[in-house]
């Protein structure tokens, strides 16, 4: 495999360097050799230090770097493979290790992202493939569309509300109850128990307060509501 011309002395360095473009390609970043990989190890009190020693080099040879790509092709190509196959065995119900399902999923959505990203690269290369003129025909249609279906926008709760302090007191009533059924709870749990009990000592602060991060912040906790 090693091409003409290259010492055999050489292969150390040219497996440090098969590696590291194959973690380029995991990270879907360029792989471009502009230095030389040298391992120091080390032993301190029986502590093992290995120092990365970067020494500047011309490059690799092309025939190198050519059996470099033609390797991580080849093994981009198995991986990915092997990844659409171990999902379709778990899509079918067949017995796989829980351990490769979690590796099966991590290699999905490293492919996932490789794809997203190449989308977004092709975009900013050879977008936007929508001209002004569409964008402007599309949003008018949208709008029209809209008013032949009557479409309000849903307004904004008012600021001043006769009965907001005693439905917040209904709320915050109704999570108390859901912590007092748990015997234990965790660091997070006893912090929105505290949260919940400040809020209940002094509603129309903690009343306050809900309105002004509803109108400067978009950081809320998912709830569910069973009607």
């Amino acid at each position: 495999m090693m091409p003409e011309g290259i010492k055999q002395n050489k292969a150390r360095v040219i497996l440090q360097h098969l590696s590291e473009a194959w973690r380029c390609w995991k990270a879907n970043i360029p792989w471009k050799v502009k230095h030389l990989i040298v391992l120091e190890k080390k032993l301190n009190y029986a502590i093992q230090i290995r120092k990365i020693l970067r020494i500047q080099v011309p490059g690799l040879p092309t025939p190198v770097e050519n059996m470099i790509l033609r390797y991580v092709k080849a093994k981009a190509d198995w991986w990915t493979n092997s990844a659409h196959y171990n999902r379709e065995r778990v899509r079918r119900g067949a017995t796989v290790d829980k351990t490769v399902c979690k590796k099966n999923l991590g290699r999905l959505t490293r492919l996932y992202l490789k794809a997203e990203q190449e989308r977004q690269h092709n975009y900013l290369k050879d977008g936007p493939y929508i001209s002004a003129e569409e964008a402007v025909a599309v949003y008018t249609t949208t709008v029209h569309w809209l008013e032949s279906r009557r479409f309000s926008p849903i307004p904004f709760p008012p600021l001043s509300y006769k009965h907001d302090t005693k439905l917040l007191i209904l709320a915050l009533e109704r999570l108390k109850e859901a912590y007092s059924v748990k015997n234990r709870l965790n660091q997070s749990q006893r912090e929105e128990l505290a949260l919940i009990e400040q809020a209940y000592d002094n509603p129309h602060e903690a009343l306050s307060r809900i309105k002004r991060h509803m109108l400067t912040q978009r950081a809320f906790k998912v709830i569910f509501i069973l009607l």
